[in-house]
């Protein structure tokens, strides 16, 4: 065998020759010779030990070999094919390789065209393809269950209802004579999608779905996370009184609204809000992790919270207005929500009303002890330095946000706006000596997220040196510094120095006011003022030159610098990258995906909405 194949040397590649000694008597012989990039040839095969055949062969002319075997040698070409194909398959791969390569491909794109190659692939794909659905146009339930086919029903995980129960002229879940029919449609179709987890209800327009639609969703058994953005008070409903059906076993519930700029709602819930939340918290108490909701169904939630206490409950975010808030709870938050004993994650989002009456969480009348032993994320709005919250911090506390809602460069740059609008919201930012009062108080080394906002004052100075010392380990700060009235920009340098003891620093964020910072788009037209250009162009330069003054002065653990980038709608982080160069000089160099891999956003959560924002008469 070895003479023959030195004999044909010259045809075989070098992978080729290896099989051949590696398949005993397997030849491979090629028209194009080596390395001609043509596709090869069938095989040639030999026998085991004996290479019967010593000629080439051609493809015009095949002839039919016996090998010492006594077997025809046109077997074990077919046999040695088929080893071939089935090695260069996806089907020779494992089902979990398969798995993961199908999982890099859903955030890469293509999916949809390897589905299209083969049916056994189209099969694989199905539950990547369909398993998240969404409703984007008004439609009557039997149109939606015509959209969706049943073939694609046991793959359906997701489902997102966005319009999807707009207007009730085309819609049967409002009325008409078939509302009884093709409410029970709607409910079987969704009980017959086993792997059903998640469903979203976006109700952005003039008209809410009924109780029944809601009923019908949340009595599905699979069902395990349910969403709703609301508001849900555009029409009066007949809820009963009497509503005898099992809701699913809940680990997420999310019940919203989009809060508008131009004006607060008032704190009072529709029928069918407060249904849905008075029957999710008493039947499903016992297995909700994550609770998000508006401060309108606070009410609700707090009576039944006082005889269903959630224990399982580890993540709740509450929004809205601090004035409905202070209303729907007697009681300070630290003894409202006692009942909640693995709480992990607490986030307050509240807009500061010109009515509202702030209320710390902890007040200093107030004796008890922390009841969130597990605390490891607190977000709180306008924070109070006389808060007992800040004194009883849990050593498992790793992330802590002290900020405004909404932003208060939002507030800076529509003030010429709220005025003759009246939007009912105000900013009371805290000042330097105010944040000074609480790290002194909630000083940790275990915090290792930092966020704070706050007006320059006259002690700018010594709270920017004071946090290495009241937080030293920190590996992501951000900070949104506002200038006094008639003060200048920051000296980054200084800045730089004053930060330089955080040795952990690993990102750091900075919106810092500045004074040349061009004005956002105007927010319906997305008009340009003259200049804006040019303006921009010497905004970024300036981040340029900061981030690299900042990567020279901070320490060397430092990797991401970030400055916000003020937009029409979304606030977007530039992050530039600290890289050391030639000689060991620190610099910074842009990079849009250096974010990549850290427990923060790309942008920041507050722009104005072109939806709700308003022109003034």
């Amino acid at each position: 065998m070895e003479r023959a194949i030195r004999h044909s040397r010259g045809n075989f590649t070098q992978w080729q020759l290896s099989r051949l000694r590696s398949e005993c008597g397997y030849a491979r012989q090629t028209r194009g010779g080596n390395g001609d990039g043509r596709p090869p040839v069938a095989p040639t095969p030999a026998c085991s030990n004996t290479l019967r055949c010593s000629t080439t062969v051609d493809e015009r002319h095949q002839t039919s070999h016996m090998c010492s075997t006594g077997r025809p040698m046109a077997d074990f070409q077919s046999e040695y094919e088929d080893r071939i194909r089935a090695s260069s398959s996806l089907r020779y791969l494992n089902d979990d390789i398969v798995i993961e390569i199908l999982e890099v491909m859903r955030h890469t794109g293509g999916m949809k065209n390897l589905s299209l190659t083969c049916k056994w692939l189209r099969e694989i794909c199905k539950p990547f393809i369909f398993e998240r659905v969404t409703c984007r146009r008004p439609c009557n339930t039997n149109k939606f269950c015509e959209r969706l086919p049943r073939t694609i029903w046991p793959h359906i995980r997701t489902i997102h209802f966005q319009m999807g129960f707009a207007y009730p002229q085309y819609d049967a879940l409002h009325q008409g004579p078939n509302f009884d029919a093709s409410i029970a449609v709607f409910r079987n179709m969704l009980q017959q999608m086993p792997l059903l987890h998640t469903v979203f209800v976006d109700r952005q327009f003039s008209y809410t779905p009924r109780w029944e639609v809601f009923h019908a969703i949340l009595s599905v058994p699979q069902l395990r996370s349910f969403g709703a953005f609301g508001p849900f008070e555009s029409i009066d409903q007949l809820v009963p009184d009497d509503r005898p059906f099992t809701i699913a076993p809940l680990i997420s519930f999310s019940l919203n609204h989009p809060r508008p700029y131009r004006q607060l709602r008032p704190a009072v819930p529709s029928k069918v809000e407060a249904a849905i939340v008075t029957d999710v918290i008493e039947q499903a108490f016992g297995t909700l992790e994550t609770l998000t909701l508006s401060t309108e169904a606070i009410p609700r939630f707090a009576s039944v919270l006082s005889y269903h206490p959630c224990t399982r409950l580890r993540y709740l975010f509450l929004e809205g207005v601090q004035s409905a808030l202070t209303a729907a709870l007697p009681e300070p938050i630290i003894t409202s929500l006692a009942c909640l004993p693995v709480l992990e994650t607490l986030v307050l989002k509240l807009i500061a009303d010109c009515h509202a009456r702030y209320q710390p969480l902890w007040p200093a009348s107030v004796k008890a002890e922390l009841p969130w032993k597990s605390l490891r994320v607190l977000t709180i709005t306008y924070p109070h330095s006389d808060d007992q919250i800040f004194v009883h911090l849990p050593p498992t506390l790793s992330s802590l946000t002290l900020r405004c809602w909404r932003r208060h460069h939002v507030c800076k740059t529509w003030d010429f706006l709220l005025d003759e609008i009246s939007y009912q919201w105000i900013s009371p930012v805290s000042t330097s000596s105010e944040l000074l009062a609480i790290s002194a108080r909630a000083q940790s080394p275990h915090i290792k997220n930092l966020e704070i906002e706050y007006e320059q004052d006259r002690n700018d100075a010594e709270f920017l040196n004071f946090l290495p010392v009241a937080f030293p380990n920190l590996e992501i700060l951000t900070i949104y510094r506002y200038r006094m009235l008639d003060a200048g920009d920051i000296n980054v340098e200084e800045l730089g120095s004053m930060l330089a003891p955080l040795t952990r620093l690993r990102v750091l964020r900075l919106y810092l006011d500045y004074a040349d910072h061009p004005k956002p788009l105007w927010p319906l037209g997305g008009i340009d003022h003259m200049g804006c250009a040019q303006e921009r162009d010497v905004l970024y330069k300036t981040f340029q030159a900061h981030a690299d003054i900042l990567s020279c002065a901070l320490s060397p653990s430092l990797e991401v610098v970030c400055f916000l980038r003020r937009v029409q709608s979304k606030h977007a982080w530039l992050p530039y990258r600290a890289i050391t160069g030639a000689g060991g000089q620190r610099k910074a160099r842009y990079n849009a995906s250096a974010l990549r891999g850290y427990p923060i956003s790309m942008y920041d959560d507050d722009g104005p909405n072109d939806a709700t924002l308003e022109l003034p008469n």
